[in-house]
């Protein structure tokens, strides 16, 4: 296949045989497909068939509104055109919730899919993480910025994040 297909990769276990908490995949080749087989299985397997939430992972809170689309746009106009997606910011800026909609007139639905979390919110977020309870999984796009330009403290505030969110279902980082 000269797509990438992010089921190998989920398929893959640590030094331990475990399943990794953090896989990054990194890769020089543009137009591969990476944000488009992660943000299909993020629509089909985790949003519609699970039933569960997702968060996305941004630098910064000038991004949001945007991110949401950015991801999922060509992939929802390509294999599910009577779905679209959009973002509402939350709390002046500290997040994002991620809205799916469906239908026409009395059938239109609009469901909460999932969330964008950027780095620099990293303090607001701990104070609100069971918001994010439903979330299974994160995806961080672009994670090397082509720009240079990381936000201050990005890895700590990454495992901030990440600590604060993965909490529900009686589970734990």
């Amino acid at each position: 296949n000269k797509f990438y297909d992010i089921h190998e990769t989920l398929a893959m276990r640590d030094a331990d045989g475990e399943e990794p908490e953090i896989i990054f995949i990194a890769s020089r080749g543009r137009g591969i497909g990476k944000s488009f087989s992660i943000s299909k299985y993020l629509f089909e397997e985790i949003f519609l068939q699970k039933n569960k939430k997702f968060v996305l992972f941004c630098r910064n809170k000038l991004e949001l509104g945007a991110v949401a689309q950015g991801i999922f746009g060509s992939m929802l106009s390509l294999l599910h055109p009577d779905y679209t997606i959009s973002e509402t910011i939350q709390m002046k800026g500290v997040f994002s919730n991620i809205y799916v909609e469906s239908g026409n007139g009395d059938d239109k639905k609009k469901e909460l899919a999932g969330f964008v979390i950027p780095m620099t919110s990293a303090s607001q977020i701990k104070r609100v993480s069971s918001y994010f309870s439903e979330a299974e999984i994160g995806f961080f796009d672009e994670i090397i910025p082509d720009d240079g330009h990381y936000a201050n403290n990005e890895i700590d505030a990454f495992l901030s994040i990440v600590t604060s969110v993965a909490r529900g279902g009686g589970e734990s980082r």
